[in-house]
Parts: structure tokens; sequence; C-alpha cells
């Protein structure tokens, strides 16, 4: 993108990758949401495109929809937009986080890595994976992890569900059908959540490679994290409390 004169913005996400993470904060999607439009604001960005993808799909959209952002165009990749998206394993660690926050750290490493090699098809080159999963180490960063779990929510999602129809920007959505999870094929499938008026959806049903899956770029912790894309540089924004 960079070499087509876009500038592009990369950033983590409070309590995630090299933001600041500690008890406390709110990391729930609603205070990401604002987070978010209030970067963009900061950025004096213009209706930049956004592309989102797992939980950065709802906090692009609370942004959008509920917060006063502004974008030309949105694409959400294997994302969370809302329905029911509180199961598997998810649901589970929400369920008893008091247990996972109490895993030895080798095993803790062995869930978080299987969660990241579950994100891709293909695979990481080497030493991605590796750069992906050192912030998630530790005794700080395995408690980052499970803080996550705790705050997010499903209601967060349900509060802008009936103003998805009003979205009259273009919108692209794409999924990882060929991956082993089922929350793309959801997406591009079904997608009952999605209620855009038609002529501003287009539907990719195959995403074979996208560059955050299998290479690390300035900013992100895991590809848990939002991409967002402005008008032709990378900068990468760590965020404090």
């Amino acid at each position: 993108m960079g070499r087509r004169g876009r500038r592009v913005i990369v950033f983590d996400h409070l309590g995630y990758g090299q933001s600041e993470m500690r008890e406390g904060q709110d990391l729930s999607l609603a205070a990401q949401g604002r987070n978010f439009a209030e970067l963009l604001h900061r950025w004096e960005l213009d209706r930049p495109s956004v592309v989102a993808c797992d939980i950065g799909g709802a906090i692009a959209l609370r942004a959008l929809l509920l917060e006063g952002a502004a974008y030309s165009d949105l694409t959400l990749f294997d994302a969370v937009t809302g329905g029911d998206w509180e199961r598997g394993l998810f649901a589970l660690i929400r369920k008893h986080h008091a247990v996972f926050e109490q895993l030895p750290a080798y095993a803790h490493e062995a869930l978080v890595s299987a969660y990241l090699r579950n994100g891709t098809k293909q695979g990481y080159r080497p030493g991605v994976l590796e750069t992906y999963l050192a912030p998630w180490l530790g005794s700080a960063g395995q408690a980052a992890v499970y803080r996550q779990y705790r705050r997010l929510s499903q209601a967060d999602t349900a509060e802008y569900e009936h103003l998805l129809d009003t979205i009259d920007i273009p919108v692209s959505l794409l999924g990882l059908v060929a991956s082993r999870g089922t929350r793309g094929q959801d997406l591009v499938v079904a997608t009952p959540e999605i209620q855009v008026s038609p002529r501003f959806v287009t539907r990719m049903p195959l995403l074979s490679c996208l560059s955050s899956y299998s290479d690390p770029v300035p900013g992100p912790a895991s590809p848990c994290s939002m991409v967002n894309i402005a008008a032709a540089a990378r900068l990468r924004t760590p965020i404090r409390s």
C-alpha cells in the first residue's frame, strides 16, 4: 500500500502488544471503540480507509456507528461483527479465566501458540510466530491475555446491530474460508449479522494469503490487532492509558 502512495498507520490497542498493559484498564469493545475514534481525531485523518480483523471489526463498527468516526470505506476480514460470537475457546476462557490465569508458563505458551497457528492456513515464516507471541509471555503478558477475555462482551456488539443497515460507505467482507476456523465462513457465507445495504457490500469468499497473517508489521502483536489505513508512510504508535 505504501508503494501505491498510501500512508499506512498500524497500532496496538490499549492492553495489547507494545501498548500499555496493566490491571484496571478498560479493555471493553466500547472503550476501544472510543479510543479508536479519538485516535483518528488526534491524527487528523479525514475519512481514512479502515481495515480490521477479529475484534478489530467490532471496534471499527462501534467507532463508526456509535462514536462519530467517519471512514471512506471499510474492509473486514475474519472479523467479529455481531450476532452470537461468545462461543468455543473464547467462552471457555471467559467462564474460567481464573483457572487459565494460573496455567504454568509452558502450558500458557502452548495454548497461545496454538491459537495463533489456528489463524493461518499456510503457516508463518521463520521468526514471525515468535514475534507475535512475545508480548503475551511472562507473568505480565500472561495476565494481559486473560484480562482481555474478561472484558470482551457480546453486549458491546449488540448495541450497534440495529444501526448496521445505516452504513452508507463501501464495505468489503473477507473470510478465511479455507482456514480451520469457522468465523470466516460465517461472515462470508451466512453473514446474518451484517445487514448493510447490498449495494455497498463486496464479499470475497477466499482469502488465501494475507500479509498480517504471515509477516509481522510494525505495531500489531497478533493477528487480532486492527490495521488502520489512511492516505505515504508507516507509523507505529503504542498507546498509554
